[in-house]
């Protein structure tokens, strides 16, 4: 039997790919987003009673409000959420230079909008429930390549704190809650981002050169679609042991994507010589498909292989 998921931020994007994959997989989906034309068209193009749009900025407790009430009119109640609402924010690399209105607007909607949504959504959520939210690979990014996105990163790394607080505080209530945070996939956010101008000084004016200076894999695809089967494997309960985890997911040369426990990228990143990736080539950090199911060790040793050629393209050895 399916369950019924409320998704933000689901009219495009990753957010999009999660509604599309849900509702593919059988579940009831009520996605939100503040543009009600891109949200109806994605309606339309579902075609079908098990998924409904409902507009909402996040950052308004009242439409919170009408979102629940909306998909329990619906669909009679809530079995889980998906917070996957977001924006970039500034992308000054000081501190400095942008402004704290511009800062603040984006801690709301990266991070107090999902508390928001917690707070909102838990009182109707029954035993087994889920909350996943959609994080950043940038949350491990904190040396020099934060320059890009210090705002971003700041906002997506207190998302994981979040996200771990809220599974230490719902676990005995059997409440899952997880942070996904996906590496570079073609978005619309992606799509704004290289049009700033910091992107430009630095000639990544392309997803194919964001994706080359950030993916850990040479040439991998970089469809949203492809991390839809990671929000499909959560909600049929196979990432259990994940609870409170900040999860990485990283395309693959396959047209689908991997994924690891973000844990070792926080060691990692304190050695300002080393490649934030890194942390992939590590024994220690589990190498994981998109069911959170390690890889074979062969696979794994073939996937560290192709992420060493990409790290000495980058990163020659001296």
């Amino acid at each position: 039997m399916g369950r019924v998921i409320i998704v933000t931020g689901g009219s495009t994007g990753i957010g999009k790919a999660a509604v599309t994959e849900l509702v593919n997989e059988g579940h009831s989906v009520v996605f939100g987003s503040r543009r009600a034309e891109v949200g109806k068209k994605l309606e339309n193009e579902l075609s079908t009673e098990k998924a409904a749009f409902c507009q909402i900025d996040v950052t308004k407790d009242q439409d919170w409000v009408k979102l629940i009430d909306f998909t329990i009119t619906k669909y009679g109640k809530v079995d889980g959420l998906v917070n996957s609402a977001g924006i970039f924010g500034p992308s000054v690399q000081d501190p400095a230079n942008f402004s704290s209105d511009d800062f603040l607007n984006a801690l709301d909607v990266n991070v107090v909008s999902v508390q928001r949504g917690i707070r909102h959504v838990f009182p109707h959520l029954q035993d087994g429930g889920f909350i996943v939210n959609v994080s950043s690979g940038a949350s491990a990014v904190t040396t020099a390549n934060a320059g890009l996105m210090t705002c971003y990163a700041a906002s997506k790394s207190a998302l994981n704190a979040l996200t771990r607080g809220t599974a230490n505080s719902y676990s005995s209530k059997n409440i899952f809650t997880a942070a996904i945070c996906p590496w570079v996939f073609e978005t619309e956010m992606i799509g704004d981002v290289l049009k700033m101008p910091v992107m430009q000084s630095i000639g990544i004016t392309s997803c194919d050169a964001y994706s080359m200076a950030f993916n850990p894999l040479p040439g991998a695809s970089k469809q949203p679609s492809q991390i839809g089967k990671v929000f499909s494997s959560i909600f049929s309960g196979s990432w259990k042991y994940a609870n409170g985890m900040a999860v990485g997911v990283c395309p693959d040369n396959k047209n689908g994507c991997f994924t690891f426990d973000m844990s070792p990228f926080f060691t990692v990143m304190q050695n300002p010589t080393q490649w934030y990736n890194d942390a992939l080539l590590l024994e220690s950090t589990t190498l994981c498909d998109f069911s959170g199911q390690p890889l074979p060790n062969e696979e794994a040793k073939s996937l560290r292989a192709e992420i060493q050629q990409k790290r000495e393209q980058l990163h020659p050895s001296k």
